[in-house]
């Protein structure tokens, strides 16, 4: 049973931009060999760019912010932007300094990606420069746990004063994805928290239950804490309410192309909750788009259609 037409949302992304080179192999390489790639090609990446791609492929309104760098690749990522209608009019862009490039492995055996990231000098995003948007524009804004832990904190400190003053309600999320300690301070500043398996092994978790069980102490009141778990599914609570959700993992035929899959997750699971489904529902939403991304090469060929 679909959703059925809904009003569109107004989403913000906060977080990355950057230029993924992807390469598709038959097999991954063995170290100080010569091999030939079946495929490759520029695709813009860094999760926040992600979760806008898939936001906006499944119907909703999306705007981008993030630095860009202006580079040779500039204009290659405004002209994607405005192949998927992501706006990044808001984006600062920055002088004398280099766009964030990543060299991705796909492995066609079993769709497997291996990154190499470098960035060399963007600088990061400021709470000063977050103070300037016109928030009365958003009904949800979503962060990418980024390096810059202090800047986030007080750009989400910002949003609670203003659902403080206005009637508006800005619902807020934040990804802890990267294996920073960093991180877990962000942990009480959002009404939903992401929680990576990668994040959630470097503070010895090797269950994403007692991954959830943690974070839950750590949340803010009644806020929902959310922890994708690759083949194992998800699993997802509110605080101060006892009864923990599952969703399997939904695999596809054949695994593709497995980069963006924990984007594609967040971005779907957000547009559920932002629709009011049960966070059960939304899970088992997640899930599903995430699995269909996998069984497909990048994010075209996601759409509403999938939201069941």
């Amino acid at each position: 049973m679909s959703q059925g037409p809904m009003e569109k949302k107004n989403f913000l992304c906060v977080g990355l931009i950057c230029v993924d080179i992807m390469n598709h192999v038959e097999k991954f390489p063995t170290e100080d060999s010569d091999n030939r790639a079946s495929d490759q090609y520029w695709q813009r990446g860094g999760n926040a760019s992600n979760n806008c791609t898939v936001l906006s492929l499944l119907g909703e309104n999306v705007s981008i912010f993030g630095t860009i760098a202006n580079s040779n690749e500039l204009g290659f990522l405004q002209d994607d932007f405005k192949k998927y209608n992501i706006s990044f009019n808001n984006c600062p862009i920055k002088e004398n300094v280099t766009c964030p490039l990543s060299i991705a492995i796909v492995n066609k055996q079993n769709g497997s990606r291996t990154i190499i990231h470098h960035n060399r000098n963007l600088p990061e995003l400021t709470s000063d420069e977050f103070s300037k948007l016109d928030l009365k524009n958003f009904d949800w804004i979503h962060f990418e746990g980024r390096p810059s832990v202090d800047e986030i904190s007080g750009m989400l400190q910002i949003i609670d004063t203003f659902n403080e003053k206005y009637d508006k309600k800005i619902r807020t999320s934040v990804e802890l994805e990267k294996k920073r300690e960093t991180l877990k301070l962000l942990a009480d500043r959002a009404d939903v928290i992401f929680v990576s398996k990668g994040h959630a092994s470097m503070l010895g978790y090797n269950k994403k239950e007692d991954a959830l069980l943690h974070y839950l102490k750590k949340c803010r009141p009644k806020a929902t804490v959310i922890v994708p778990w690759a083949e194992e599914g998800a699993v997802g609570q509110v605080q101060g309410q006892d009864q923990m959700f599952h969703s399997p993992c939904f695999s596809p035929d054949k695994v593709i192309d497995t980069l963006g899959a924990g984007d594609t997750f967040v971005a779907s699971c957000i547009q559920a909750l932002s629709r009011d489904l049960p966070l059960a529902h939304a899970l088992k939403i997640a899930c599903k788009v995430a699995g269909f991304k996998c069984g497909i090469k990048g994010y075209d060929g996601i759409s509403k259609n999938l939201i069941v």
